[in-house]
């Protein structure tokens, strides 16, 4: 929704409306990671798209951020992907 100057004409307004926006600014620009398997195909700045219905997300799209390669080698040997998710 739009804000206007007209609904912000006390100082009380008009600092709960920056902090509003600074706080939507600091959400989208975070970063969130998610481990998966690892796919090589994989680059710094492709889209990710994350559909998870638990946590609200239906065809979400970020920007890969990071990446980081991780390797267990307990009963079996696994290999994942930890990347990090931006705005996209």
């Amino acid at each position: 929704a739009v804000k206007t100057a007209k609904q912000y004409t006390t100082e009380a307004s008009a600092d709960q409306l920056a902090t509003d926006t600074l706080r939507a600014a600091a959400l989208a620009s975070r970063g969130d990671n998610v481990t998966v398997p690892v796919t090589p195909a994989l680059e710094l700045a492709d889209t990710a798209d994350v559909t998870e219905p638990a946590a609200g997300l239906t065809t979400a799209f970020f920007k890969i951020t990071g990446a980081k390669l991780t390797f267990k080698r307990a009963s079996r040997w696994t290999y994942t992907h930890t990347l990090t998710l931006g705005p996209n």
